[in-house]
């Protein structure tokens, strides 16, 4: 069905089989597997992007080196990520990568929910941005002059922004605040 050797040294093969999916020697059912989050690749950078399969709705944790259900790919891999996506009925959750690192997602599939469109009440959403704002000029001034050169850092202060969210039910776009 589908057989792919994703990541760079050391390679893992990642197989989609009628029954499940499996990553090298271990395989997940279809059944066990709530959502995929997946982090893109961010070619400034130059961090791999991550596949998870979560089998009880929790995100991944890169700090638990004995995890079997996820994946690492390269940007020239990024199609054949999205040829593995597209073959599975399960819900994907996109995690944002390092340039937008100020968007805090939800910590489990079931959280993700919690979005809805406001002009249709459709919980078919998915993540579009964070239209964070820029570095500003005169807080860094003002910063500057109050306690010297490192007040400059005040420029980035109050620069969150708000996510943007598209409805795939109505077509809108919208944003919440962060």
């Amino acid at each position: 069905m589908f057989e792919y050797k994703f990541g760079f040294l050391p390679k893992k093969t990642v197989k989609v089989e009628e029954f499940g999916i499996t990553i090298e020697k271990n395989t997940f059912m279809f059944e066990n597997i709530k959502c995929i989050f997946v982090k893109p690749y961010n070619f400034v950078k130059n961090e791999w992007g991550t596949v998870y399969f979560s089998l009880e709705g929790e995100d991944y944790d890169p700090t638990n080196a004995f995890t079997k259900n996820v994946f690492k790919f390269t940007k020239k891999q990024t199609e054949k990520v999205n040829e593995l996506l597209n073959l599975l009925d399960i819900e994907v959750i996109e995690r944002e990568n390092s340039l937008s690192q100020d968007f805090k997602s939800s910590s489990n599939c079931n959280d993700h929910q919690s979005i809805i469109c406001p002009n249709c009440n459709s919980k078919d959403v998915e993540f579009m941005q964070n239209n964070k704002k820029s570095f500003s000029v005169g807080k860094a001034a003002t910063g500057a002059a109050l306690i010297g050169g490192v007040g400059t850092l005040a420029g980035f202060a109050g620069k969150k922004g708000n996510n943007q969210w598209h409805c795939k039910q109505c077509g809108n776009v919208f944003e919440t605040k962060r």
